[in-house]
């Protein structure tokens, strides 16, 4: 993407296999793409849009921790409440 979306990071979470990834925004954009084009399913969330790929790693480690804090072992009834989430500094510091 020549647009400058490449630049930019996601934090995405995968309720089926609980876990947490952190990639570019236009490998993102293609592979779900990809996916629509094959009527596939991509459980992958995205809760963040980041400058660096450190902040993004950031904001998984504290989603993490909220996790954790609530006692959330496995994927059942997971949920996050979507003011925890802020597009600038990611869970926690809006």
């Amino acid at each position: 993407m020549s647009n400058g979306l490449g630049r930019l990071w996601v934090a995405e979470y995968s309720r089926e296999q609980d876990c947490y990834h952190v990639d570019q925004l236009g490998r993102t954009i293609r592979k779900n793409m990809h996916m629509v084009a094959e009527k596939r399913n991509n459980d992958y969330l995205m809760f963040g849009l980041f400058q660096t790929h450190d902040e993004a790693h950031d904001a998984c480690t504290r989603m993490r921790a909220i996790h954790k804090q609530r006692g959330q072992g496995g994927c059942a009834n997971r949920q996050i409440a979507p003011e925890m989430v802020t597009m600038e500094g990611g869970p926690g510091n809006g």
